[in-house]
């Protein structure tokens, strides 16, 4: 550039008076630098290298950089010309980048206990567990003892399949009680046969898991006839009875002398249900002062009931901060929809779906099956 112009090289400039000329380089390639302290390696782009590396790239590149720890390892941070303690990293290539990996025995390694097919309990070191799943922290080298619950009235167990954090599959093992060392991280799952606890709901019906969750969790105890009734509408009082003991636990404390509302008398059977979510704004009567408890509720009034049941603080209030998308992620769900927010913060947390041709559909009544994926999902009862 000045008193030339252009990219030929090389050229020729006639000296016919005073010339002022600049010549432009640019860097075309620039050399990474990775070093490492501990065992571990980096996967630079899809290829996984070992430490030390080096390797030229275009100079403005981004390269991807995800630390990969060895057996019983832990990523610690990076350092050098790129810092930070996130595993995965860009670098942008702008010159020469050296950068240092550490890899550290952790302090203590995590064991996550899982529970696989049907229902079933597992004890820890002796200890049963009050719920599954489960995560404790052990200090490496720590032998830990679980032991699958069976007797007459529990389910048969079918053996352990034991993960590691890494993309291999599981081991398995049948023996019972199973000792394992915290070398790593670990998430072991008890499998148990699946058995159907309702004739209504077996094994392969589409929300077998759900249905079976909330009933592990004492939310449902089904009908006395031992049935589930899955496609049964479900009421206002019985969907306080899910969402309080969701929250409670099977046991609901028992509400004040007064009733709130004239048609859910104190000692009816929902009461203290009804009582308890009334109490935390997760509903409202009508503006009669009457609860209606027998009055059957659509999916976009269940949106809202959940919503308020999930946020912090509960009720209305909680959702006071939450901006929905500017797009809908259902189609009859738009943007206008009264309950729009609702649903689309239930939709964003995962603890609601549509149906496979992307609707909602939300002036359809909830059954007792939807019931229960609504409560297993909102409280995160699946394993």
């Amino acid at each position: 550039s000045g008193s030339l112009s252009g990219s030929t090289n090389p050229v020729t400039i006639t000296v016919d008076g005073a010339k002022d000329v600049v010549a432009h380089f640019s860097r075309t390639t620039c050399l990474l630098d990775l070093t490492g302290s501990g065992d571990g390696a980096v996967r630079v782009g899809e290829t996984v290298c070992l430490l030390p590396w080096s390797g030229g790239f275009e100079y403005g590149s981004a390269v991807t950089l995800e630390a990969v720890p060895e057996y019983g390892w832990a990523f610690e941070g990076w350092s050098g010309d790129v810092t930070g303690d996130e595993d995965s990293i860009a670098v942008t290539m702008a010159g020469d980048c050296v950068v240092t990996v550490t890899f550290v025995i952790p302090a203590t390694y995590t064991l996550e206990v899982r529970r696989g097919g049907g229902p079933g309990s597992v004890e820890v070191d002796g200890t049963e567990l009050e719920s599954l799943p489960w995560e404790g922290e052990f200090g490496p080298g720590t032998e830990v003892t679980l032991e699958a619950l069976v007797g007459v009235d529990l389910p048969a167990f079918a053996g352990w399949s034991v993960y590691l954090p890494d993309e291999t599959g599981p081991s398995t093992a049948a023996s019972n009680p199973l000792t394992i060392t915290m070398d790593w991280d670990k998430t072991v799952v008890a499998n148990f046969e699946c058995f159907a606890v309702f004739e209504d709901v077996p094994c392969g019906y589409w929300c077998f898991d759900e249905v079976d969750a909330v009933w592990t969790a004492g939310i449902v105890k089904g009908y006395p006839d031992g049935y589930y009734r899955p496609m049964v509408r479900v009421s206002r009082d019985q969907m306080a009875v899910y969402l309080a003991r969701g929250l409670a636990g099977p046991t609901v404390p028992a509400g004040p002398e007064e009733a709130t509302f004239p048609d859910v008398a104190v000692g009816q059977w929902a009461f203290n249900e009804v009582e308890y979510v009334a109490a935390r704004n997760i509903v409202q009567g009508y503006a009669d002062g009457s609860y209606q408890p027998g009055r059957a509720i659509t999916r976009a009034q269940m949106s809202v009931f959940v919503a308020h049941t999930v946020v912090e603080p509960m009720g209305e209030e909680g959702l006071e901060g939450y901006l929905p998308p500017d797009t809908a992620t259902f189609g009859d769900v738009p943007t206008t929809f009264w309950c729009y927010r609702h649903v689309e913060y239930l939709a964003e947390i995962g603890a609601l779906a549509g149906y496979p041709d992307g609707l909602y559909r939300p002036t359809r009544w909830v059954t007792r099956d939807q019931m229960a994926v609504y409560v297993a999902r909102a409280f995160e009862l699946l394993m």
